[in-house]
């Protein structure tokens, strides 16, 4: 159902009318998917004009199997939409046992318009997603069942996500958190491997040639390109590249636009976007102190370590809120939780 429901949206988009959010970014993985593809047919030089690429090349391989269509980055990420609903699922299912709050959960996350914006248009944010899914999912295994198969599935899953988004190299935070905060393995081993993981981060960021994570170690060089009249962006060209700033980095990518903010439609939904993810957090919290289930931390530990590798590469209003949704909507299971079973008529 969800998969002819995105269908016919993406119909909709290349025919009828253009959706919400095309028009910058997806246009431009479109071209690029183009040059990757009569470069592999042709051996013509590629147009590198952007940084981000596995995405345009992966499209690019698959027209290279067949030929060029409108229809196919679409159709690709509506089935990649469809395995994150799985793995939606099943990951709310070894948090909270509950199919009722599971189905809801995933079928609120299927209606969410901007996941149907996202994944109809050419975008890569539904591989991204995908990962981190993939990466959850296989932690609360790993945790549930000692499998050490599991472990090699979250590296695989952070390791290739992070060819779509170098931010997804946040996980390995997000690795180090889990072993000192939730498993069950002896304090030596646990500090030992949180120290092997954030390690691992700081080697691949030190020598990446990424620049977004460039961005994020030298603000000065993006700034300078910032207008200070412009409330799309939330730092001054004349903020310093040190520890203040980097909170301040955070702060504002949880928390604005601020209520005293809000101007138009976009920060209605940014304001209500927070409001949720504060909202739920709050419940899952509150879960987690009366039943001491370690997979609701390991949840909480998850997104709000992507949040902060997203948030130290983040300047903007706008990137901030598409960044937040990558994440966001795993927390919700909370809220239906507490809607659909806690709640005491």
């Amino acid at each position: 159902m969800q998969w002819i429901l995105y269908v016919v949206f993406l119909i909709i988009h290349q025919y009828v009318h253009v959706l919400p959010g095309s028009g910058n970014d997806d246009l431009r993985f479109e071209k690029l998917a183009s040059n990757y593809y009569y470069h592999y047919l042709f051996s013509t030089n590629v147009d590198l004009f952007q940084n981000s690429r596995a995405y345009s090349q992966f499209l690019a391989m698959l027209y290279f199997l067949g030929r060029p269509h409108v229809l196919i980055p679409g159709l690709v990420n509506i089935t990649v939409h469809t395995i994150t609903v799985i793995l939606f699922y099943k990951i709310c299912m070894h948090v909270l046992n509950n199919s009722r709050v599971s189905i809801i959960t995933v079928t609120l996350y299927t209606l969410y318009p901007i996941y149907i914006f996202t994944t109809v248009i050419t975008l890569r944010e539904m591989f991204i997603i995908m990962f981190i899914m993939l990466f959850l999912y296989a932690l609360l295994k790993l945790h549930l069942t000692k499998n050490i198969m599991y472990f090699f599935i979250c590296l695989s899953a952070l390791i290739v996500g992070s060819v779509f988004h170098i931010g997804l190299l946040g996980l390995f935070i997000v690795l180090a958190c889990y072993f000192i905060m939730a498993s069950n393995l002896q304090l030596p081993f646990r500090v030992m491997l949180s120290i092997l993981f954030i390690s691992s981060f700081i080697i691949f960021i030190a020598n990446t040639n990424d620049a977004k994570v460039q961005n994020t170690i030298n603000t000065e060089d993006h700034t300078k390109a910032l207008d200070l009249n412009s409330r799309a962006d939330y730092l001054s060209v004349n903020e310093s590249n040190g520890l203040q700033t980097k909170l301040k980095q955070i702060t504002f990518f949880l928390l604005k636009p601020f209520p005293w903010e809000v101007r138009t439609f976009a920060d209605v939904i940014g304001l209500f976007d927070i409001c949720v993810i504060l909202l739920a957090t709050f419940l899952a919290l509150r879960l987690y102190k009366k039943t001491k289930n370690k997979r609701i931390l390991i949840v909480l530990i998850t997104v709000y370590g992507m949040f902060f590798t997203f948030a130290i590469g983040t300047y903007k209003y706008g990137t901030a809120l598409r960044h937040r949704d990558k994440v966001a909507m795993v927390l919700t299971m909370f809220i239906n939780y507490y809607i659909f079973y806690k709640r005491r008529r």
